[in-house]
């Protein structure tokens, strides 16, 4: 049973009628593997053809080493609002010295920059 289209609507049924038990679901995984679908190692739904698998060093979708992971402008605070607090601190805001949502503290210290 060479037909992907019936492997396709095998599946779709299986998971779309309410309720769909394992047997069913176990049964058109079967019909579509039969079938030459998803799975199958065969021809079938999703099979892009002849090609490699692997990545290929210097291939565009392979990161390059060289290349910092994070770009500088990302690494920053680039929101353009000033975290309060001491650094590395970064809490809720309802302490002092806790980075939070920017609403003042009661009897917090003036005096820091």
């Amino acid at each position: 049973m060479e037909d992907p289209r019936r492997a396709e609507n095998l599946l779709h049924q299986a998971f779309t009628r309410p309720p769909a038990s394992a047997a069913e679901i176990g049964g058109a995984y079967a019909a579509a593997e039969a079938a030459g679908g998803p799975g199958s190692g065969g021809p079938g739904l999703g099979d892009r053809g002849e090609g490699e698998d692997e990545v290929e060093p210097g291939d565009p979708l392979e990161p390059d080493p060289d290349e910092d992971p994070v770009p500088e402008e990302a690494a920053g605070n680039d929101s353009g609002q000033e975290i309060k607090g001491s650094e590395g601190d970064a809490g809720d805001g309802e302490e002092e010295g806790d980075a939070g949502d920017g609403e003042e503290v009661e009897g917090a210290r003036e005096d820091r920059p």
